[in-house]
């Protein structure tokens, strides 16, 4: 632990708010790098009574000050009466009294009224961030979990994460994150680099309007999010927070974590990769040590947020025991069942690697089975989050270990093919299909190791170059030629 965080640790005699940043009380009027200017808040004695008795500093918002909006608390202010408040109550006007009528009727098109009246106002966010919440809204609930499966899970992406967007910053700049990646998965790489969005100063009585560039912006609300995850994990580490808070917090945690990957997979990448030397330096790897962080987060939370709105979010999809052992149990999958002879002849069955490469194998043929049972094929792309799970496959694949590499080679070939939801062909898992068709004709004289890896990257090319769509039922035949499935 540092220096300058025991300091603080020592000093602090009040009970810590969850973490709010500049962007939430002050609207930005530049998306820059600059620096959004900081109200200076004066100290007064006119709190709220719950921060009153918590000797906390409130800010004083009204109706609902900071704190009470963020622990869910009714905010109540005592109102100090003036001692000739009732008399003056009780004068009467006399009749001749002369009324002063304000000459100041605004017209309906009057800009200034026009922005007190706009919703974007009213909630201190940009209209762009106003669009980037109702875009959410209509992808969100069917993106991050299985449509039509779990309906809690839906229920919640859908419904609840807007509710926990208005007083959480956590959750708010999160789905702002995912958002408009979602909204850069449009475009390929070189076009993304140039699409700016019109946006509105909040600050100003004119409406102001002015572009952002999308891809800086998106870049920065992921930057912010993953700040105030390490901000929300100081505090719970800190034991500052009563039980209730911490299984709040540490709900939003795991979301926001959610959020992130999905928007590190969503961002489109360049088409070629010729920088690209080690493979532990490619995107697909950066997002593997992401999934398997948010694993352990999880691992190490999930227990503190059962019985709360989020224990059921992340609960993985099941196929149910009996169907799977009449189904899927002795299913022939084409490409797992050579991968499985293929580490039996490369490895021995005494290596430890035989395990490593067999629990990666799993995951895949998994992904392969859920893909079918649920016809959703958002599987195929978790086959790689799954693959995470274990730190020493990932190594291997860091390292460059060609059988590692074929196993997740086979994965990334059978998303691109089937998974027509993932938005951006040159996404994420380009990069490496591209680095290992160039590892496998190094180190096999210019060709394929063997005409499985040959017929299944035919599969690939048939998907992106004719925009083939293949029926799913196809997953068991991936690996054989190509042809016999264009008609």
């Amino acid at each position: 632990m540092n220096s300058s965080y025991k300091r603080y640790k020592r000093t602090r005699n009040y009970k810590p708010l969850l973490p709010k940043t500049n962007l939430d009380n002050n609207v930005i009027t530049n998306f820059s790098d600059t620096q959004a200017v900081v109200k200076v808040k004066k100290r007064s004695k006119n709190g709220c009574t719950n921060c009153k008795k918590l000797k906390i500093k409130c800010n004083e918002d009204k109706p609902e000050c900071e704190y009470c909006i963020q622990t869910g608390k009714e905010c109540i202010y005592q109102v100090k009466e003036s001692k000739n408040s009732s008399q003056k109550a009780n004068r009467k006007q006399p009749d001749n009294t002369p009324t002063v009528v304000e000459n100041q009727i605004t017209s309906i098109d009057n800009k200034p009224l026009k922005r007190l009246n706009s919703i974007s106002f009213q909630l201190n966010i940009s209209k762009f961030e106003l669009q980037l919440l109702k875009l959410y809204v209509d992808f969100g609930g069917n993106f991050l979990s299985v449509k039509g499966v779990d309906m809690i899970a839906s229920q919640f992406w859908r419904e609840e994460i807007p509710k926990l967007w208005s007083c959480s910053d956590l959750i708010k700049y999160a789905l702002y994150s995912v958002t408009s990646a979602r909204l850069l998965a449009n475009y390929d790489y070189d076009e993304s680099q140039e699409i700016y969005i019109e946006n509105e100063d909040q600050k100003s009585n004119l409406l102001v309007p002015y572009t952002i560039n999308l891809t800086k912006q998106t870049l920065r609300y992921t930057k912010e999010t993953l700040e105030l995850i390490e901000m929300y994990q100081l505090m719970i580490d800190d034991e500052a927070l009563n039980a209730d808070e911490t299984k709040d917090i540490l709900g939003q945690i795991l979301v926001a974590k959610k959020l992130c990957a999905f928007s590190n997979i969503l961002l489109p990448r360049p088409k070629q990769n010729v920088g690209l030397t080690r493979l532990k330096d490619s995107s697909l790897v950066n997002h593997m040590l992401v999934a398997n962080n948010f694993i352990q987060i999880f691992d190490k939370y999930g227990p503190m947020v059962k019985n709360t709105k989020f224990s059921k979010v992340f609960a993985p999809a099941f196929i149910p025991l009996k169907e799977y052992i009449e189904i899927y149990q002795n299913m022939e999958i084409f490409l797992i069942n050579h991968l499985e002879n293929y580490i039996s002849e490369k490895v021995d069955a005494s290596d430890l690697l035989q395990f490593t490469y067999q629990t990666a194998l799993s995951k895949l043929e998994n992904a392969c089975h859920q893909t079918l049972y649920f016809t959703y094929t958002i599987f195929l792309c978790r086959s790689m989050s799954y693959m995470s799970i274990d730190i020493d496959y990932i190594n291997l694949i860091k390292k460059e270990d060609h059988i590692a590499m074929k196993i997740l080679f086979y994965a990334c070939c059978l998303s691109a093919i089937f998974h027509h939801q993932s938005f951006h062909w040159d996404g994420v898992y380009n990069e490496f299909l591209e680095f290992y068709v160039s590892h496998s004709r190094e180190n096999f004289d210019g060709e394929w190791e063997d005409d499985v890896d040959k017929n299944i990257y035919g599969w690939v090319k048939a998907r992106s170059k004719y925009n083939h769509r293949f029926e799913l039922s196809a997953i068991e035949h991936v690996g054989e030629p190509v042809e016999y499935f264009l008609n």
